[in-house]
């Protein structure tokens, strides 16, 4: 599928809108070209630092990483996803 660029200007009471590479609205940030890879990589990094937490506070203790992986972990993966899993 191709993306053909569209050049139009909008206003807000005569001011013109700047074009911006990416928005964040409600925790999802796609960009200007509807690609999820900044929003994923962004995800998939704030993940590895909740799990870096989690085995360091819990250290070998099964139950505590599974509350924290259920709590804590799999929202922030799972937010959103079906949203940016269109494929």
């Amino acid at each position: 599928m191709r993306i053909h660029e569209i050049n139009c200007s909008y206003n807000i009471n005569s001011v013109p809108l700047t074009k911006v590479s990416s928005h964040k609205h409600l925790g999802v940030s796609p960009s200007s070209d509807l690609s999820w890879k900044s929003h994923v990589l962004s995800v998939a990094a704030k993940a590895n630092r909740i799990l870096g937490l989690l085995k360091r506070t819990f250290g070998r203790c099964f139950e505590g990483i599974k509350m924290g992986y259920i709590s804590m972990f799999r929202p922030m993966i799972e937010y959103a996803c079906p949203v940016w899993n269109l494929h």
